[in-house]
């Protein structure tokens, strides 16, 4: 990761945009893209923007609402060119990144945020059960002699296995398919990819920002997007029936107030690293202020 430098503007086309990230931080590069996007929309209707060689770049949900707080939509995906961790359809071994996708959309209330990996699983949950010892909640891999298995070791050690595609051994030709339209609308579009053999993680970003004024408008748009959710809560028991984003957004609410809550591997490396470089590690926060 770079520490100084500005996110390099290669191509600038007025609706469409590329920058190179200069392996600067990632939330700092997809914020300065976005930014840049949201300001053009209200003139252009879509504005593209593409990111090459951004350090790493977070959750994608987390740049949705750039977007969304405007009454504006965003999709974006990204993926790691250097990365191998998904294999194809049909295949054993890891090919590419397993390639999240995210939208958001404006509603009278919340937004409808969504973000979902294009491979059974993301590779840092996979790591998050693996340092606490537990076992996946299905086969959402393959071992290195290419069996399906629940333990997230197997993307570890000499012979390494592979996360399976979205879907995993019966449909995962879908999620092939869709890991296959990031890989392009990514680095295939950023210019610099997997064919560039990167020798570190190297992101690479899609973000489309639409303003629903240049299409049917935002009146309808809402009137739209409200009555779809009203229509998938009554689908089922009350509370049954939870719109994407919904718990992440009630989650965060209660975050800021009682402070965020840190697993206890991730804890203990914090304390680990803040030790070494002589820094206060995470504090346990006292009783919300009432």
């Amino acid at each position: 990761m770079a520490a100084t430098g500005d996110p390099e503007l290669v191509a600038d086309h007025g609706a469409s945009l590329l920058f190179d990230g200069g392996m600067l931080p990632g939330p700092v590069v997809v914020a300065h893209a976005a930014g840049i996007a949201l300001e053009r929309v209200a003139s252009h209707g879509a504005v593209i923007a593409v990111i090459r060689r951004s350090s790493h770049i977070a959750a994608l949900c987390t740049y949705l609402e750039l977007a969304t707080s405007r009454g504006a939509m965003m999709l974006i995906a990204s993926s790691n060119p250097w990365a191998r961790l998904v294999a194809p359809f049909g295949g054993h071994r890891p090919v590419y990144s397993p390639n999240p996708i995210a939208f958001g959309a404006p509603t009278s209330g919340d937004p409808i945020l969504v973000d979902f990996s294009t491979a059974t699983i993301a590779a840092n949950v996979v790591q998050t059960y693996r340092a606490r010892g537990e076992a996946l909640p299905g086969e959402y891999l393959l071992d290195g002699d290419g069996r399906p298995t629940r333990d997230p070791a197997a993307l570890a050690g000499e012979r390494p296995g592979a996360i399976l595609p979205l879907g995993g051994v019966d449909l995962g030709h879908k999620g092939f398919g869709l890991g296959l339209i990031v890989e392009a609308l990514t680095a295939g579009l950023g210019g610099y990819g997997r064919s560039d053999s990167p020798a570190a993680t190297s992101n690479s970003v899609f973000l489309m920002v639409l303003e629903p004024g240049a299409f049917g408008g935002p009146d309808f748009l809402l009137r739209e997007l409200d009555g779809l959710a009203e229509s998938c809560r009554a689908a089922g028991p009350e509370g049954a029936v939870r719109l994407p984003g919904e718990r992440a957004l009630a989650h965060r609410r209660r975050a800021l107030i009682d402070g965020v809550e840190l697993g206890a591997p991730l804890l203990s490396d914090l304390r680990r690293r803040a030790a070494s470089l002589g820094v206060q590690p995470p504090a346990a926060l006292g009783p919300a202020p009432t």
